[in-house]
């Protein structure tokens, strides 16, 4: 190890950082977002004060990269993002894709049922055919009556 320079190393641990104010520069931002990642109500009331409204896209891209988060640059204005504006997007992005997996999810437990009651009953039969062109709420009343959870 003769060979290798001892230097100090200076280390920032954003979880050991109580004042993000004494930063000069955006750094302080990406610290902040970094300690409070993990917090959903602490990033949405932090959001939602204002406090970090006006960010350049270099910091948004740098908390993405540092937190997994996916907030959009998409809406800059010369090349700052309102941080509340990129917030409700992206939660409104995270909803639409949570009620479209929902949608899937329910189309396929639904499929799977009616595959269940049909098994149960005999093809081309009244309760067969009923069952084929049945109403939600028919169905559903069918599948508490044939025992198909």
């Amino acid at each position: 190890m003769k060979y290798v320079n001892n230097y100090k190393l200076n280390l920032i641990t954003p979880n050991e950082i109580n004042d993000f104010g004494r930063f000069n520069s955006e750094l302080g931002t990406v610290l902040k977002f970094i300690q409070i990642s993990d917090n959903k109500t602490a990033t949405r009331d932090i959001l939602n004060l204002g406090e970090y409204k006006n960010i350049s896209t270099n910091t948004v891209n740098m908390i993405n990269e540092y937190t997994g988060a996916k907030i959009s640059t998409e809406n800059a204005i010369g090349g700052r993002v309102n941080m509340g504006n990129a917030w409700k997007e992206l939660m409104d992005d995270i909803r639409t894709e949570g009620r479209t997996e929902g949608r899937i999810e329910g189309q396929s437990k639904g499929e799977e049922m009616l595959a269940k009651l049909l098994k149960k009953l005999d093809p081309g039969s009244a309760e067969f055919i009923k069952a084929l062109n049945a109403t939600s709420n028919e169905r559903q009343e069918m599948y508490i009556k044939y025992g198909i959870k």
